[in-house]
């Protein structure tokens, strides 16, 4: 059609410019001059006829889409008017089409949510790819390192850019007024560096922190920092009271946190004493490989410094069938869920198309019965592709209605999976719209 419409136009200008011309060729042969002359005459006194053949067509063509695209509006507010109506009709009809099609596709799009955020998208680290996870491997176990293995680990290894350790710790906190138990994370100096997280406010760790006798110093979850301490910048460098000894707070974390860092409060610094015995097994340790580092060789070396270390705390730790092993560290915060998500989205996507076909089948049934007034809307003038595009658009509104209570479910079910589903999946942390979630539910 608007190629029609176009080249309508062009024929129409066409037409118009002959007249002129030819009208001006029949005065001139009046007067005289032969129909030749009077035809190169008339082209000289008229101009530059493509230059004018140019501007009228865009004068006309400009014109032509204005008043189709306003005829086009008016269409659509026309038929918009006629299917709320329609649908008005049959409340339960338009309910049940739009219930069935947005639960299916708010479930879908919470359980995808979660699959998106546990599986799918990266760690919130830079370069995550290079993180990976050392551990003590007894299968079918995997126990954390010891601090004899870690002070190990630190001195010897030659593959690796960077590590760090984390433990847990509860402890009692006071600011004078209120005492509270917190959680906080015990962590190596290098922490917040092999992650590539820098703090918001203040400073991070340094390497002078981590040496058993230097001053306690902590880090503040944003979290924290603004339920506690006000939101105050001058919080930096005061003391904070936790176990009735005082740490200094030296930065503050940016609100966007990782699985490592969630639902931590404070974050303290790892001092280690010397060690007496290999035990006990505390310490979780991440490590950075360089770029297209060979794994294989870090992997080798990881065996090679456990077997050495093995003979010397001999004593304390029999088990001479355990070595050092590394995994990616997606792997190991996220575990093995690829089951349970592919499961869990099949069943709703099943759930979804089964909403979809009833919701067909409804539509169906409707037109079927609706052939006599469409037959009457035919017979009174109104062309194949108006009675489509108003059908259309009648499903256009249930879709739109079936959107709102997508996004609904879909929002009620990320704040439960986030609350009650941690327990089972991980990372449920990070759910939340994203684009993904966008072109799902559309």
């Amino acid at each position: 059609f608007w190629y029609l419409r176009r080249r309508n136009v062009k024929s129409e200008v066409d037409e118009e410019l002959n007249l002129h011309i030819e009208m001006r060729i029949d005065e001139l042969v009046e007067s005289g001059m032969s129909r030749e002359d009077a035809r190169r005459e008339a082209l000289k006194q008229f101009g530059d006829l493509e230059g004018t053949r140019r501007y009228c067509r865009e004068q006309d063509e400009t014109r032509e889409d204005t008043m189709q695209r306003m005829l086009s509006i008016q269409d659509l507010s026309q038929d918009l008017r006629i299917g709320i109506r329609s649908l008005m009709r049959v409340p339960l009809l338009t309910l049940t089409i739009v219930l069935t099609v947005g639960v299916g596709i708010g479930a879908t799009a919470a359980i995808f949510s979660a699959i998106n955020a546990a599986v799918l998208r990266p760690l919130p680290y830079a370069h995550p790819d290079r993180l990976v996870r050392l551990y003590t491997d007894t299968p079918p176990f995997k126990f954390r390192f010891s601090a004899v293995d870690y002070l190990a680990f630190t001195e010897q290894q030659t593959r690796f850019e960077q590590h760090a350790t984390y433990t847990d710790r509860s402890v009692s906190y006071s600011n004078g007024e209120i005492a509270e138990l917190l959680r906080t994370r015990v962590v190596s100096w290098a922490f917040f560096s092999v992650l590539g997280i820098n703090p918001m406010i203040g400073r991070d760790f340094s390497e002078a922190d981590g040496r058993v006798g230097s001053p306690q110093v902590a880090l503040a979850s944003h979290a924290f920092w603004q339920e506690r301490l006000g939101g105050r910048t001058d919080a930096i460098g005061k003391p904070v009271r936790l176990d009735g000894a005082e740490y200094t707070l030296i930065g503050v974390m940016p609100p966007t946190v990782g699985p490592l860092e969630r639902r931590y409060d404070l974050f303290l610094i790892q001092q280690f004493t010397p060690p007496r015995r290999k035990g006990p097994f505390l310490y979780s340790v991440i490590a950075r490989l360089p770029e297209k580092a060979n794994r294989q060789l870090a992997s080798d070396e990881l065996g090679a410094m456990n077997r050495a270390l093995f003979p010397i705390w001999k004593s304390s730790y029999q088990d001479e069938k355990s070595t050092w092993k590394m995994e990616d560290l997606k792997t190991n915060l996220v575990g093995n869920v690829n089951a349970i998500a592919g499961l869990s989205l099949a069943a709703v996507a099943l759930v979804w198309l089964i909403a979809c076909a009833n919701a067909s089948n409804l539509l169906i049934a409707r037109v079927t019965s609706r052939r006599q007034e469409l037959a009457v809307r035919a017979a009174l003038g109104a062309p194949r592709g108006r009675v489509i595009r108003y059908l259309l658009v009648e499903s256009g509104l249930l879709a739109i209605g079936a959107t709102f209570v997508a996004i609904a479910i879909a929002y009620g079910g990320m704040q439960l999976l986030q609350t009650l589903g941690a327990t089972y999946f991980p990372r449920t942390g990070e759910i939340g719209f994203d684009a993904a979630m966008a072109w799902l539910m559309l």
